[in-house]
């Protein structure tokens, strides 16, 4: 007999222990998920299409319907700021870098088209080389700029790019970090 709300319910011993086994299952389930999502958001922090700290973040919410959890409301609120926070920031990191070493708008152009195309046709060397040689040839060709101007430019866009994905990936292992002490 189980009291649930001043009602009382019988319930065979098998069908308790059936009901533990389920909530156990989904548990279990849960942390595949969230262990799927956070590998996909360490892959999002070097791939330009797939938004690794948001997806890492939802992690950390499929976590919260987990029992026993130790992840406070305060810090999936902290963590989704956060997650937002740096997903913006690394927009404008290599605009600023192009810019700052000198690069105009083509270049900047030419480092996420350099970015994308690296990433399609040469993983993984194209995360590196990819932004570089885009700024370079942008620079270069559209807006006729001298090599050593190009060049320049070209490794702004490339510390950019690497700043940005670092930012990125110390966020989601932080919040793989989080995720797995707090199971």
């Amino acid at each position: 007999i189980v009291l649930c709300n001043t009602k009382y319910y019988i319930f065979k011993k098998s069908t308790i222990i059936d009901l533990f086994a389920y909530i156990r299952a989904m548990d279990l389930l849960f942390v595949i998920l969230g262990s799927l999502l956070l590998i996909v958001g360490i892959v999002g922090c070097f791939v330009p299409v797939i938004p690794g700290p948001i997806i890492a973040y939802f992690a950390l919410l499929v976590l919260k319907f987990t029992d026993g959890n130790e992840l406070s409301n305060r810090w999936l609120w902290i963590f989704g700021a956060l997650a937002i926070t740096v997903s913006l920031i690394d927009n404008i990191i290599p605009v600023y870098a192009t810019k700052k070493y000198g690069g105009s708008r083509a270049g900047v152009i030419g480092t996420f088209v350099g970015l994308v195309i690296g990433l399609l046709f040469f993983p993984p060397f194209g995360f590196i080389f990819g932004p570089f040689l885009g700024a370079f040839a942008a620079e270069l060709y559209i807006q006729k700029s001298e090599i050593k101007l190009a060049l320049r430019a070209a490794y702004g866009s490339l510390i950019g790019v690497l700043a940005g994905s670092f930012l990125k990936l110390a966020l989601v292992l932080w919040m793989s970090y989080i995720f797995y002490i707090a199971l």
